[in-house]
C-alpha cells in the first residue's frame, strides 16, 4: 500500500503501529478539520472493526456537536443581552465568539493529549 503513495515500509509500519495503540483517535478524530475526514483511511488499514469505528467516531462528533451547539446558544444570549441580533451584526458575533471560544479550543487541544497519553 505504501509504494503506491511513495512511504517507505518502515513509516508505514510505524504509522499502523501508532493506530493500533491508539485506536481512540477516531474518538477524538471530529476536532480536528483535516483528521476528521481522513480518520477512515487508518482505521481501514489496520482494520477497525466498523462497529467499533462507528460508536468511536458518533460518540466524539456528538460530543463536539453539542460543544459548539451550547456555545453557539450562549454566544447568541449574551449579545441579545447586550441588545444586539447575531445575524444583522457579524463583526459582533466574531468578536463575542472569539472571546468566548479559549475554553472550547483548550479543551479541543487538550482532548487528544490526554486520550493518546500512554
Amino acid at each position: 500500500m505504501g509504494k503506491y503513495f511513495f512511504i517507505p515500509p518502515d513509516k508505514l509500519a510505524r504509522a499502523e503501529r501508532f493506530m493500533h495503540r491508539y485506536e481512540s483517535g477516531a474518538f477524538s478524530s471530529p476536532i480536528a478539520p483535516v483528521i476528521r475526514h481522513l480518520i477512515s483511511i487508518p482505521a481501514g488499514i489496520i482494520q477497525m472493526g466498523f462497529m467499533k469505528f462507528s460508536i468511536l467516531t458518533i460518540v466524539g462528533a456528538g460530543i463536539w456537536c453539542s460543544v459548539l451547539a451550547w456555545l453557539g446558544g450562549k454566544v447568541g444570549n449574551e449579545l441579545r443581552a447586550e441588545g444586539k441580533d447575531p445575524l444583522s451584526d457579524p463583526v459582533a458575533l466574531v468578536d463575542k465568539v472569539k472571546h468566548e471560544s479559549h475554553l472550547v479550543i483548550g479543551l479541543a487541544f487538550s482532548l487528544p493529549c490526554f486520550i493518546l497519553w500512554p
